[in-house]
């Protein structure tokens, strides 16, 4: 019996977001998991990018697509974040751009909800595909 894939739902691939799908395609390339789908915000960005990867793109979010997935990432603007993560911890482990919300009262309820449900909530500070960073790369290597 084979071990199964962590399976992941992608909720934002604006320009952020583009950099966490190239991570996630590795990663499913290197068969360390499935995608399940990608949430986008326009019917035109699903065209482009059902076509691009061969993956299921969906132009708004339902809970529905949760089904089965273990893990969401959010990658979206700050003012979706406290409703995408709160419909998603009662279903899956959730992974989302900083900040996680805009208020303490909304982050002190989102981890209690992530407690709540035995789920991992995860705020990313990752700095490496920041356009800051890059710069810093390009000044550094002139």
């Amino acid at each position: 019996m084979g071990v199964s894939l962590p399976v992941v739902l992608l909720i934002g691939v604006g320009r952020f977001g583009r950099a966490h799908l190239e991570e996630w395609l590795r990663l499913a390339t290197e068969q360390r998991v499935r995608i399940a789908g990608l949430v986008v915000a326009s019917d035109a960005s699903r065209q482009i990018l059902g076509a691009e990867t061969g993956l299921p793109v969906h132009s708004s979010f339902q809970p529905s697509l949760l089904y089965g997935v273990d893990a969401v990432d959010i990658v979206t603007p700050t003012s979706t974040h406290f409703d995408l993560v709160a419909a998603c911890l009662p279903h899956a482990h959730v992974f989302v751009e900083k900040p996680v919300c805009e208020d303490s009262a909304q982050a002190e309820a989102l981890f209690e909800l992530a407690r709540r449900h035995a789920r991992v909530l995860m705020v990313g500070h990752i700095y490496h595909h920041h356009p800051l960073t890059a710069l810093l790369r390009q000044v550094l290597t002139a």
